[in-house]
């Protein structure tokens, strides 16, 4: 099952390697381990600010959310066009951030 990190921790590994994991990572585990939520559980909102990019690959949300909160934060309008996949959406909403001088 795909987890989504709720916040960092470490984790060890089938291989027995123990490793650091940040704040919304997305990992495939058989089982959740502590600090780790899976993904169809979260109910709550996505925040476009501060989500990575395999969090908004992995959770459910519409564009008419991520074009309106985009453009009320940022003044930046989502583009979308007949085939246009998620990933690409998921690239603007993190190009928009990065550009953002606040």
């Amino acid at each position: 099952m795909k987890c989504i990190c709720a916040r960092k921790c470490q984790v060890r590994t089938d291989q027995g390697i123990v490793m650091l994991v940040q704040k919304g990572v997305v990992q495939e585990f058989e089982e959740c381990p502590a600090h780790f939520i899976p993904v169809e559980e979260i109910d709550e909102a996505i925040d476009f600010f501060t989500a990575g990019e395999a969090e908004l690959m992995e959770r459910k949300w519409s564009f008419e959310e991520a074009h309106e909160a985009i453009l009320a934060k940022y003044q930046i309008e989502l583009k979308r066009e007949e085939g246009t996949k998620k990933s690409d959406v998921v690239s603007q909403i993190l190009d928009a951030r990065f550009r953002s001088v606040e």
